[in-house]
């Protein structure tokens, strides 16, 4: 934790400010706070490798997110349709479905 300077205001360096930018972009890319420590803290000092790996994890995270997310968009279209023709009861589209 950077020290107070005189007027009770924390003092940071280029360093404190170059590793809060970095955990930014981190931030940005949709790293946790944990898998960025964890990447901070490596004993390489987050070498290209690691930070290699950290992303195909989350590239993986991200793609299966997608496939989830076109699959509930599918379900939602169908459940349009359904509704579409359903007639009068509110309700019926929805016990009409059953879970892909």
């Amino acid at each position: 934790m950077p020290e107070r300077g005189g007027a009770g205001y924390r003092e940071y360096t280029q360093g404190d400010r170059e590793r809060l930018e970095l955990i930014r972009r981190a931030k940005g890319l949709g790293f946790t706070l944990a898998e960025i420590a964890d990447l901070l803290k490596s004993d390489d000092g987050g070498s290209a490798e690691n930070v290699a790996q950290a992303a195909a994890a989350k590239l993986d995270e991200v793609d299966t997110k997608l496939r989830e997310l076109v699959a509930l968009r599918c379900r939602l279209r169908h459940l349009l349709r359904v509704c579409a023709h359903s007639g009068t009861d509110e309700f019926a589209a929805l016990h009409l479905l059953r879970p892909a």
